[in-house]
């Protein structure tokens, strides 16, 4: 069910069944919304993909933005 909901062809090549769980990088735009950077082994070139970030992923998100002291994970001082 994961890479059925998550999976798209390459734009490129067309010939590879990608996977935005399979980024490279993403950048969290909102707590919701990321860009994720794909790779195609197929033809080599990358993707973005500009999609809502996936609840199986949110808890890695949250983690790395507190680890990063940005955004979502940076705690608003009260008053």
């Amino acid at each position: 069910m994961r890479d059925e909901l998550y999976s798209f062809m390459c734009p490129h090549c067309a010939s590879a069944r990608l996977n935005m769980l399979d980024y490279e990088s993403l950048m969290v735009l909102r707590a919701d919304l990321g860009l994720f950077c794909v790779h195609c082994p197929a033809c080599g070139q990358r993707t973005s993909l500009l999609r809502p970030i996936p609840s199986c992923l949110e808890g890695e998100v949250a983690h790395a933005a507190e680890d990063a002291n940005a955004g979502m994970g940076h705690k608003r001082a009260q008053g």
